[in-house]
């Protein structure tokens, strides 16, 4: 996010003080937001007014003491401090009244130092680690997916479900994701492309039903960026998704299925490993390069685990054993959307990627990408790495074939995943002990109701000869429980106080 940079026409890592303070003045900036990301993965803010430039003077050089909101038993009594991070600032496109500047900040406790708990205390650790360890570099780029509720009086031409890709007048919501890529551009996040996505559900039969609301899926997704500014993008382009639905007079929803067996929102990411300033995904002769597969490796012999950061509700679970274009095998391979990662086709092979794709909307981000970054680090430096990559290849048609180990099945799987394989994480104390404790025990207190027999679930009439047999009604009672299931976490966020 360069904002301020292009704002001022002065580098990012040069920016200081007194650029802000005289941004404030010349563009008679009213009110000084400091933000900084939560547990939760939610943008906060507080907010100064500037009349008193002596006063804002301070804040911005001292930062600001707050009560500490991050999952993390032993800092609970503990004060935060947040410092504003200059190269970050940008302004509110969404301040109706009041000319507002936002700043991004770093979480410090009363010591000065950075606050073990932040999520993006736990994001910059790792990537230190993984630079100092391996001096390669990560970039990654994100796709963001979300649903529009709207009324279903809205749904004035009859369409087909078959959403992706689709254009006015087939799809309602164009206008509404044109405006939030163009607000997202113009605060400085490098955007790829934006489109239509497969999920067009018309909620007839599911609980979100007494609403009277329709879903309309859509995806953003992100040019490559330094690991810990993907973090900071998909974050902000959340909170924008949100403030432009808003004007729309619709909500959005990051859930990760709002109807059971029908498509889902993901959060994948494509990783690209630098050396040199160089992308060495592919080589000259568009293979991956030995270094990618170990990257490769070391990601699938943590997935699992990775789901505590990157699966962290009851649901995420629906959407993955749900099958549509979701991972549910361990494995790799090329061009597959089943696999846990998937090696895109490229144009050239200057641009190769690896896509994780278990994750979903619902994701800690930056836990989860200090998560990948973690694994990838295993990879280069675990000789086993190469070897695990090897074994777990395969083509879409061989996983029809394959007795695949699964993923976690729900937030209690995860939990126990984390819980065994958490020396990983904590070692050199990039994830604190007790933000792991905190996580475990988050995990494990959902009351989760998952389907019994999927095909039932998805389509009861064709599996059941007679609907008047005891089958039927068990079949209907689940049918409903996953319904309150997935309302009951429809605009949940994970972690949150």
């Amino acid at each position: 996010m360069n904002f301020i940079s292009q704002a001022i026409a002065k580098p990012a890592s040069n920016i200081r003080q007194e650029d802000i303070e005289n941004y404030i003045k010349k563009n008679g900036i009213q009110i000084l937001n400091l933000c900084y990301i939560g547990s939760d993965s939610r943008l906060k803010s507080v907010s100064f007014p500037t009349t008193n430039s002596l006063y804002i003077g301070k804040v911005l050089s001292r930062g600001e003491r707050r009560a500490s909101v991050f999952l993390h038993s032993e800092i609970k009594v503990e004060s935060t401090r947040i410092i504003p991070k200059y190269q970050t600032a940008f302004l509110n496109p969404f301040a109706k009244d009041q000319k507002t500047l936002n700043i991004l900040c770093e979480c410090r406790n009363k010591d000065g130092d950075p606050l073990t708990a932040a999520p993006s205390t736990v994001l910059d650790k790792a990537i230190k680690r993984f630079k100092d360890k391996t001096g390669f570099n990560l970039t990654a780029a994100g796709e963001l997916e979300y649903f529009v509720l709207y009324p279903k009086n809205k749904e004035t031409l009859k369409t087909t479900f078959k959403h992706y890709d689709a254009t006015a007048p087939f799809t309602i919501y164009e206008d509404m994701r044109n405006e939030i890529v163009q607000i997202l551009t113009l605060l400085g996040i490098p955007i790829k492309y934006a489109h239509s996505e497969s999920g067009k559900i018309l909620l007839a039969t599911n609980s979100t039903n007494s609403m009277n609301l329709n879903a309309e899926q859509h995806e953003i997704e992100f040019l490559p960026t330094p690991i810990d500014e993907a973090a900071d993008d998909i974050v902000i382009a959340k909170w924008v998704t949100c403030n432009v639905a808003q004007k729309y007079g619709v909500s959005v929803t990051f859930s990760p299925v709002v109807e059971y067996g029908k498509s889902g929102n993901g959060l994948h990411f494509h990783l690209e490993l630098i050396k040199e300033g160089k992308n060495i995904v592919l080589d000259e002769n568009g293979n991956l390069t030995t270094e990618v597969k170990r990257v490769i490796g070391g990601i699938l012999l943590l997935c699992r685990s990775l789901c505590a950061f990157g699966n962290p509700v009851p649901t995420s679970y629906l959407r993955l054993i749900g099958k549509k274009e979701t991972p549910y095998g361990i494995c790799w391979g090329e061009r597959t959307r089943k696999a846990v990662i998937r090696i895109p086709e490229v144009i050239d092979n200057t641009s190769g990627t690896i896509e994780f794709r278990t994750a979903d909307t619902t994701a800690v981000v930056h836990l989860l990408l200090a998560g990948l970054t973690i694994a990838a680090e295993n990879g280069l430096t675990d000789d086993s790495s190469l070897e695990v990559a090897e074994k777990l290849h395969s083509t879409e048609e061989e996983m029809k074939n394959k007795e695949l180990s699964l993923l976690p099945q729900s937030c209690r799987e995860a939990a126990n995943k984390i819980k065994k394989e958490r020396d990983y994480y904590e070692k050199d104390g990039i994830f604190p002990t007790e933000l792991i404790d905190s996580i475990i025990h988050e995990l494990k207190s959902y009351e989760e109701v998952l389907p019994q027999d999927e095909d039932i679930l998805r389509h009861p009439a064709e599996n059941i000869e007679h609907p008047a047999c005891p089958a039927t009604a068990v079949a209907m009672a689940e049918r409903e429980k996953v319904k309150q299931l997935i309302e009951k976490y429809i605009y949940y966020y994970p972690f949150s106080f």
